[in-house]
């Protein structure tokens, strides 16, 4: 089913360093600068971020979960201890007893997931030893026209630092104004319910928003956000600014529709020499690549983003 990990990781080391020694500092960024949008970003591959004194947090979009009965929770309960993230906001989590079988399957995990939507419920999967939960919710309800699927609230606490995270789904599709205004609508109630809700807290919102970035501002869905930078940041823009088929997060378009939104108490953090942002590459690690990718764990590859609290 699996490549060995290791043997993946080594053939991807050596590969990087054979086409890029001597092309890049190693003061370089992971990102190279990249203002004229020609030449796409050279990352690092590696899908494993976990780091015992930092926080992870991956955002996925799961497809219908699962899109396999027995073999997506084969792949997840590898995959995701490899990846090796705090916490994981997961969507279309469409079979509810599947999702605890994954649980199960995963011994060093819980989790939570909501039932509200017929069939792409949104939640949480977490490392039990390093984070507690102190409560969630869905929030906003009442707006679920908008939403299509109600935004996940859920506050932890990792090892003392008190997170809010907020997994959402927006509306799917560009079909005309209907879509973008129910996307454009949904950023602007979130950016209400944190400012009025979330003051001051450290705010992480992530999930499958169905939309890029990079678009003019008469037609960004992100304007609630983008407008605001002292308050706002999207992690994952360097990506979208120079998205290719290996890095965009919705691979089959390409597109990157897929993002990480910290508010301005996390700022810090994330300018931490060990904090990054990466889609992850899982397809590499596959030996049938991004067919055995789509056919048995998503059509949408996780994002990731670390956050080095240790100058706090």
């Amino acid at each position: 089913m699996f490549k060995s990990f290791k043997t993946t990781t080594e053939i991807i080391l050596i590969a990087f360093i054979l086409l890029f020694l001597g092309c890049k500092s190693p003061t370089e960024s992971s990102f190279n600068d990249n203002n004229d949008g020609v030449n796409p970003p050279v990352v690092d591959n590696s899908i494993d971020i976990g780091k015992a004194d930092t926080f992870e947090v991956v955002t996925w979009n799961l497809m219908n979960f699962p899109a396999d009965p027995v073999e997506t929770i084969n792949y997840l309960s590898e995959l995701m201890p490899y990846i090796g993230a705090d916490i994981f906001a997961v969507q279309e989590i469409a079979n509810i007893s599947a999702f605890q079988a994954l649980l199960e399957a995963l011994p060093d995990y819980n989790g939570i997931v909501m039932t509200s939507d017929s069939y792409q419920n949104l939640g949480f999967i977490y490392q039990s030893n390093e984070i507690t939960v102190i409560s969630y919710e869905e929030i906003m309800p009442w707006e679920d026209n908008i939403f299509m699927r109600i935004p996940l609230l859920i506050n932890i606490n990792w090892h003392g630092q008190l997170i809010s995270l907020i997994t959402v789904h927006l509306k799917a599709n560009d079909s005309g104004f209907e879509d973008e205004y129910k996307r454009s609508r949904s950023c602007e109630l979130l950016d209400e319910y944190i400012t009025t809700n979330l003051n001051d807290s450290r705010v992480i919102v992530l999930g499958d928003m169905n939309d890029e970035l990079t678009d003019t501002a008469t037609e960004n869905v992100f304007q609630a956000f983008l407008t605001k930078p002292t308050e706002y940041l999207f992690t994952d823009m360097v990506i979208a600014e120079a998205v290719n088929t290996s890095n965009a997060s919705y691979p089959s378009y390409p597109s990157h529709i897929d993002h990480i939104l910290i508010t301005n108490e996390l700022f810090d953090a994330f300018s931490q020499p060990e904090s990054l942002v990466r889609t992850l590459q899982v397809d590499l690690e596959l030996t049938g690549g991004l067919y055995e990718y789509r056919t048995y764990i998503s059509d949408h590859r996780p994002v990731g983003v670390r956050l080095d609290f240790n100058q706090d």
